[in-house]
Order: structure tokens, then C-alpha cells, then sequence
């Protein structure tokens, strides 16, 4: 009788985990397709890194923020800063004091609307098993777990209104460096109906055209700036 009811249950497992991989693959492609109609989007960020799993105090935290509308896209992010626009693809590097800049360059500005959408069915072959935690008017959870990666479990929570992430909860096993991390990325901001000031995503800001030059602006005069064509 134990044995009937031990191969009972395995079979309910198995059904419901995947009825719920079912679920979470359609999710997935709910919060792709969220994306790609996001005329206007501003984030912020929090990451936090734990030493251990069940650390309780953050070794490290750093603040970043995305911003996007039409097409045009900028981030922060620990001394970096990314934009790109219609006529160039600006990287600045604060720390080295320097500004690369790609002019007219239409495969980068395509490279970062790509970087943003992600393959669904990739994000499924790469978990082992997907566990259904909870819905509730803010948020769909999952738990994701993979033997491929050196994340092995992911605490995936969706935004409920909007289907965008809305906090990320990675499990690190790094046995080359002795550590367990805990990495949390947290949307402390999700607006996607921002009102950006007028030159948000302007290059403007950080370089000018001068002739057959393209110099720093005045707030960013000691940085170098390289030609990326």
C-alpha cells in the first residue's frame, strides 16, 4: 500500500510540475512581450550581494537606474553610464574618465534593444525544475533551480500589472571561490509611463561636435574621448 501510494504521489508531482513549467514558459512570454511594447520606461535598481545564503546583511550594495522612451535608452550604474539614441552610442566610464562614442552606429542601438528581450524557451531549458510559490495582486513568484549554472536556484518575482520583473533572488554555489553568494536585484522604481525633461537622452550632455571633432562637453572637459567607428 505504501508503495501504491509512494508512486501515487510521484505521479501528482510530476504532473503538476509540469502543468507549472507550462505556466512559468508562458509567463516568460508575457513579460517578453511586455517589453517589446514599453514605449517609455523608468527603473530603479537596488543590488545587494550576501556573503553566505542566509546572510542577513548585504557585504555590498550599489544603486542603478534605466530609463527609456522611444527607442532611446539610458542606464547608471556603479560609474558607468550607457546611452543610446537615434544618431550615437555613448559608454562613459567615470572611474577611467573616459567617453566612447559610436556614431551612427545602427547594429549597437539594435544590440540594445536585443539585450532586453530574452529567449523564453532558453530560460527553460536551462532549470532543472520550476516551482509555482505565489500569486497575489503584486506578484507571481517562482522558484527556479538549474544544475547548469553556478546560480542554482533563482526567487523570481513578476510585477502582476505591468508582467516585468520586479525582484530577483540569485543562489550562487561558486566552488572556485569558496563562496555562496545570495545576489538580490530589486526594482525599488517601475514606471512605464514616465515624463523625462527635455534632453534626458541627449549626447549633448556628454560630448559636442566641433567641425570635424567630437570633444567633451564643459561638465566632462578632463575626460578623453575615443572613436569607436
Amino acid at each position: 500500500m505504501r508503495r501504491v501510494l509512494f508512486f501515487i504521489l510521484v505521479f501528482c508531482v510530476l504532473c503538476s510540475t509540469f502543468s507549472l513549467s507550462q505556466n512559468y514558459k508562458q509567463d516568460l512570454v508575457k513579460m517578453n512581450e511586455a517589453l517589446k511594447k514599453l514605449d517609455k520606461f523608468h527603473g530603479e535598481i537596488v543590488i545587494r550581494t550576501f556573503e553566505e545564503h542566509n546572510s542577513i546583511n548585504p557585504v555590498d550594495e550599489k544603486k542603478a537606474s534605466v530609463k527609456i522612451e522611444n527607442g532611446n535608452y539610458l542606464s547608471v550604474y556603479d560609474g558607468f553610464i550607457f546611452l543610446s539614441n537615434k544618431s550615437s552610442v555613448l559608454f562613459i566610464d567615470k572611474s577611467e574618465k573616459s567617453i566612447t562614442v559610436s556614431v551612427n552606429n545602427q547594429t549597437m542601438n539594435n544590440s540594445v534593444y536585443n539585450g532586453m528581450n530574452f529567449n523564453p524557451d532558453s530560460l527553460v531549458r536551462m532549470a532543472d525544475s520550476v516551482i509555482f510559490r505565489k500569486k497575489n495582486t503584486d506578484f507571481i513568484q517562482y522558484s527556479v533551480y538549474s544544475s547548469k549554472s553556478v546560480i542554482k536556484r533563482t526567487e523570481l518575482f513578476i510585477d502582476t500589472k505591468t508582467m516585468l520583473v520586479k525582484k530577483l533572488i540569485y543562489y550562487y554555489d561558486n566552488k572556485m571561490f569558496s563562496k555562496n553568494n545570495k545576489v538580490i536585484i530589486e526594482f525599488t522604481l517601475l514606471n512605464t509611463a514616465p515624463a523625462f525633461d527635455t534632453g534626458t537622452f541627449s549626447e549633448n550632455k556628454f560630448i559636442l561636435y566641433k567641425q570635424d571633432k567630437i570633444v567633451p562637453s564643459s561638465n566632462y572637459s578632463d575626460y578623453k574621448v575615443f572613436i569607436n567607428n
